[in-house]
């Protein structure tokens, strides 16, 4: 095929275009410009960012080339000729342009709205010294249409430059900061906040008092205690200044889940809460004064908590067996559950029960000889290992044979009863027996006799167990009597909030139980007392109503029981176990009831399980996974032990390894802790 002359002509020429393009390496050559925004508004004193975009012959595009900026009416905007950064002067329009090797870019309009004015509110304005004042400012304008607009027109908080003219009075954050307009007394004295855009210019006064109240702080800030538990709150007020200071008014406090925590007041400043049930309770503080009424709120978390150490009197003794409270490790999930840590020995008086603190520091130790006394040791968080205090002093409780005691649930107050037994020596004060009370110091446990409850005898005939309810305002009492043909009975009273004095109930002062009434248990959920009758052989059920009045709801039979001495409820509150002591040097025996509405079942769960010789105490961990019997042993000469049992998912027990305790134990407790 024969080519036409034209179509060689062409073909040369572009390979001569391109030898010359190669040789002489051209650079890429600026066509056009253009710039950005198209179109904007500003206010005058504001500013507005340009950016212009070059395109080349070679098809590239470079962003943000290096051009020289313009604006055609500088009276209405100026422009920053390399950065680009337009700032609004005054009302109108103005077109902005860019150049750059020779090449001029298309135009943009810029118009200009002008600040006329700036309303800055509050005008005025009083704050105390560490306290805040947020300031607004608002413009009105001139628009570059020639309109205007005024008062609301727009809020310049934002836009403003903001000054205080006394910063050793109050300080103010500036458009950059977090916060502008936000001004913070400093100390006392009165300064003049300004806001300025461009020539305009607005002010408000503000004057800074002393630092004031704003609200009350709770430590700690966010505890964790465990069912059984008590803790000390206490209130501050937080003033303006972040400073704290002792309450000058007496704070009230609530739960806002009075059934999972509740409080009481401890003092002007202080309270306790008492766990009772797994739960995050809210404790608000409030405190009304002439300034007004200012709130705290502390989250408290209530858990079931687990048993970490257990205690045991041993009241007997012998030559190689000395009095001495036992102390136990306790693992509630793995065999042998209690483990023997130490023992304290006790010279001069034998131990009849150990009662916990509930805010698990301290352990008060009832004990016997020529009177019986309180004696408060220390437990290491760590080890549960007893310390006897160094601080406080030993109290006279009694002169019985059989004293037992309770701490109220908040930790305020501890009471011990004497029986009033005729065969002790000495003989107690009165024969019908006695309460003796005394007041819990929050800094170190010592116990301060309550002089209205020394040897306070009202309604008393052989006490032997003593309860105080979950909300701390009722005591109560249960009462042997002769123990043979006249029934025991329960004895109420109430509890001053602030002293302890015990006063007894106007209607149902006392109530009837079986013959015998001897040791009881109050159930987890504080509704109802069960009382173990020794001589009849029966439970007495009661449940608590308004007011702390006792009813009697039941009366229970243990079938084949010799001498029912205790009893206790499940976590759940869904079993009663009641101890039967037997008739030594036979064996005691435990039954199992399911409780229904806090009354107890006709019959056992299932056939009776075994104890040691002579039981007296029993106790359940808080995860409701074993129960604790402790058994005196032979005639209290030799050593006893701590009987051991699971409980199952529908309340059975199952028998496990007893542990060695010493000679005659009694009353075994759990320390329970998060």
């Amino acid at each position: 095929m024969n080519r036409k002359p034209s179509e060689f002509a062409l073909v040369a020429v572009s390979l001569v275009c391109i030898l010359i393009l190669a040789a002489c390496n051209c650079a890429p050559v600026l066509r056009y410009i253009t710039i950005s925004p198209a179109t904007s508004t500003i206010l005058s004193g504001t500013t507005q960012q340009y950016t212009a975009t070059g395109y080349y012959s070679n098809g590239s595009i470079t962003p943000n080339v290096s051009v020289t900026w313009a604006s055609s009416s500088t009276s209405v905007a100026t422009i920053d000729a390399s950065a680009g950064v337009a700032t609004g002067v005054a009302a109108g329009t103005t077109s902005i342009t860019a150049y750059a090797l020779g090449i001029t870019s298309n135009t943009v309009t810029l118009n200009v709205n002008q600040v006329t004015a700036i309303a800055v509110t509050p005008a005025t304005a009083t704050v105390a010294a560490g306290a805040t004042q947020q300031f607004q400012a608002t413009g009105s304008y001139k628009n570059f249409n020639g309109t205007t607009s005024t008062g609301t027109a727009g809020d310049l908080t934002n836009e403003v430059a903001w000054a205080s003219s006394k910063t050793a009075f109050a300080t103010i954050m500036s458009s950059s900061d977090t916060t502008p307009g936000l001004a913070t007394g400093v100390a006392a004295g009165t300064t003049t906040i300004t806001a300025t855009l461009g020539a305009a210019t607005g002010s408000a006064t503000l004057t800074v008092g002393p630092p004031g109240i704003v609200s009350l702080v709770i430590t700690p800030a966010t505890p964790t205690i465990a069912v059984g538990n008590s803790i000390l709150l206490t209130a501050m007020e937080m003033w303006s200044n972040n400073t704290t200071h002792t309450p000058s008014g007496t704070v009230t406090w609530v739960s806002d889940t009075p059934a999972d925590a509740n409080v009481i007041a401890n003092s002007s400043s202080t309270a306790l809460a008492a766990g009772f049930a797994a739960g995050a309770p809210n404790i608000t503080a409030s405190e009304t004064i002439s300034a007004g009424t200012f709130t705290g709120t502390l989250p408290l978390t209530v858990v079931t908590g687990t048993t970490h150490f257990a205690y045991v009197s041993n009241s007997g003794t012998s030559s190689t067996n000395p009095w001495s409270i036992g102390e136990y490790s306790v693992n509630a999930t793995t065999s042998p559950y209690l483990t023997s840590t130490s023992t304290v020995t006790l010279a001069g008086y034998s131990p009849t029960q150990t009662v916990l603190n509930p805010n698990g520091q301290y352990l008060y130790l009832i004990s016997t000889s020529n009177g019986t006394f309180a004696t408060v040791y220390d437990i290491n968080a760590t080890t549960g290992a007893l310390a006897l205090s160094t601080t406080a002093t030993q109290q006279v409780a009694g002169q019985g044979c059989s004293n037992t005691g309770v701490v109220d649930p908040y930790g305020r107050f501890f009471y011990v009863i004497d029986d009033g037994s005729a065969t002790c020596s000495p003989a107690p004060a009165n024969p019908l027996g006695t309460i003796y009370g005394f007041t819990i110091s929050q800094t170190d446990g010592s116990l301060t006799p309550i002089s209205a409850v020394t040897a306070y005898t009202t309604n008393l005939n052989a006490p032997e167990s003593v309860m105080v309810d979950r909300t701390g305002k009722y005591l109560y009492v249960v009462n042997y009597d002769d123990g043979t043909a006249t029934p025991g009975f329960v004895s109420a009273y109430s509890i001053d909030q602030t002293t302890g004095a015990l006063t007894p109930f106007t209607s149902g002062a006392t109530i009837n139980a079986g013959i015998g009434a001897y040791l009881a248990t109050m159930d987890p959920a504080g509704k109802n007392i069960y009382v173990a009758n020794n001589t009849d052989g029966t439970v007495s059920s009661f449940s608590i109503g308004s007011g702390g009045v006792l009813t009697n709801t039941a009366t229970t039979t243990v079938t084949g029981a010799q001498a029912v001495l205790n009893v206790a409820v499940s976590p759940n509150d869904k079993y009663l176990y009641v101890l039967d002591g037997g008739i030594p040097p036979a064996n005691g025996a435990l039954y199992g009831f399911t409780l229904t509405s806090g009354v107890p079942s006709s019959t056992p769960i299932g056939p009776a399980v075994a104890t040691g010789e002579a039981p007296t105490g029993m106790a359940i961990d808080p995860t409701g996974t074993i129960l604790a019997v402790d058994n005196a042993g032979p005639g209290g000469t030799s050593p006893g032990e701590i009987s051991i049992y699971t409980i199952g998912t529908t309340g059975v027990l199952t028998a496990k390894t007893p542990v060695a305790a010493g000679i005659s134990p009694y009353f075994v407790t759990f320390l329970n802790a998060p």
